[in-house]
């Protein structure tokens, strides 16, 4: 794990990815936050992120940063797979997110908890739950009953894990009701808590710069083709114009030769 990097010196941009299950609300939890539709009807929760999306807005005076991503929770993916879509939210999160929202649906199946932890870490490493708040989403489901009350029942123990791991950092989100005009700031404000916390840096680990190294590295082998792609063009219709040229010699000398003869006949 190399040193976090700071935050730029105006501290204007906040820089936000979205994590979680297909189905777990990410998207309409990015809607809620930017208070519009951007990444997708609310009314299809079950929609599949194909890869990651990046959306900007002005949110409570700070220029925000959200970066939807695929499930790559999804037990049939491997890790393999994973790096490739990741190396594209590095892109859309560059130079690094100051948080990661880990998006969790109030009253999960035991499989979309399992394998959380473990991902996380193949995914961004160790260091990434220092970085990382628990977004419950919920649509009017905790009318009688607080997330604290949810959390004490001890439901889930791969829930408890996660959230000792994130330092019991978290927020409830309702995301059918958004006339709750304190929800989007307060979760805000835990992020730039966070953030002071971590001495005002965004999240860059190793593997999140080896991704990165491997987009650019991707790039440069795509520019080359390209240019060899180009330069074999020219090289073919330089080859072709010669070729034009040599047989319109050859057919000239005929001609002459022909014409010699000509001449030579009458003479």
């Amino acid at each position: 794990m190399i040193p976090d990097s700071p935050v730029s010196p105006s501290g204007s941009e906040l820089r936000l990815v979205l994590l979680g299950r297909t189905g777990a609300g990410r998207r309409a939890a990015g809607n809620t936050i930017l208070g519009r539709e951007e990444f997708g009807a609310q009314a299809s929760p079950s929609a599949v992120t194909q890869r990651s999306v990046r959306r900007e807005g002005e949110v409570c005076g700070r220029h925000l940063v959200l970066v939807d991503t695929p499930d790559w929770f999804c037990p049939g993916l491997s890790l393999e797979d994973i790096r490739q879509d990741v190396g594209l939210c590095v892109r859309l999160s560059a130079p690094g997110p100051h948080a990661f929202l880990l998006v969790i649906p109030v009253e999960p199946s035991k499989e979309e908890e399992r394998g959380v932890l473990e991902r996380m870490e193949e995914m961004f490493g160790e260091g990434c739950w220092g970085h990382t708040v628990i977004l419950f989403t919920h649509d009017d489901s905790l009318k009688e009953q607080s997330i604290e009350e949810f959390l004490q029942a001890g439901r889930s123990q791969d829930l408890q894990q996660i959230v000792e791991k994130c330092g019991s950092r978290y927020h409830v989100l309702n995301i059918k009701d958004r006339t709750h005009d304190t929800q989007v700031p307060e979760l805000l404000e835990k992020v730039e808590e966070m953030v002071s916390e971590n001495r005002e840096s965004f999240y860059c680990s190793q593997i999140y710069q080896e991704a990165e190294a491997l987009v650019r590295e991707m790039e440069r082998k795509i520019q080359k083709v390209r240019e060899e792609r180009k330069q074999r063009k020219e090289n073919e219709g330089r080859e072709r114009f010669e070729k034009e040229i040599q047989e319109s010699l050859e057919v000239k000398d005929v001609v002459i030769q022909n014409f010699n003869g000509e001449i030579t006949i009458i003479v």
